[in-house]
């Protein structure tokens, strides 16, 4: 996979569809990667694992944020859908609506969003992919960045972001 990608960046593409997901030759806006106010939630000891490895934590106010994290990285997803088999520590409305800090929020308008991706020719519903070679500690290491958007009309619908670094 990696010399795939490898071979996709030396085309200069900027956006290629591979699959099941768009690959992005940008790098992620780094204000995509967190949600605002996070480190202010209150303690939630209601984890739960999925079959990947990934412990999650979920909110419920208006929406729903689900926080997430592994060995190799962490990520979030903002929706108006209940999570299937986890129970969501509700929270007051003052959090809500959840926001990243680029200002991504649930109703946004889909232009502005795939604006802020760097990702204008996305679908509905798109899974993109921003991936490149890095140094960790000297080391060389991939980051990869997956961002899963989901439209209803014009209106974001779903956000879902997980970055990870393999080494």
């Amino acid at each position: 996979m990696k010399n795939l990608i490898g071979t996709l960046f030396i085309f200069g593409a900027s956006l290629v569809n591979a699959g099941d997901f768009l690959l992005i030759g940008e790098t992620l806006p780094t204000s995509v990667l967190s949600v605002q106010s996070a480190d202010q939630l209150p303690e939630n000891s209601q984890r739960y694992a999925t079959p990947l490895g990934v412990t999650s934590r979920c909110f419920q106010a208006a929406e729903f944020l689900i926080l997430s994290d592994n060995s190799t990285g962490a990520g979030y997803e903002i929706t108006t859908i209940a999570p299937e088999h986890a129970t969501c520590m509700k929270i007051d409305s003052t959090h809500s609506p959840f926001t990243n800090t680029a200002g991504m929020h649930l109703g946004m308008a889909k232009a502005q969003v795939l604006d802020i991706l760097k990702a204008p020719n996305a679908t509905d519903d798109s899974t993109l992919l921003y991936n490149r070679d890095t140094l960790v500690n000297g080391k060389a290491a991939n980051e990869q960045t997956w961002v899963d958007v989901e439209f209803k009309g014009d209106a974001l619908q779903r956000l879902k972001v997980f970055a990870s670094v393999t080494k």
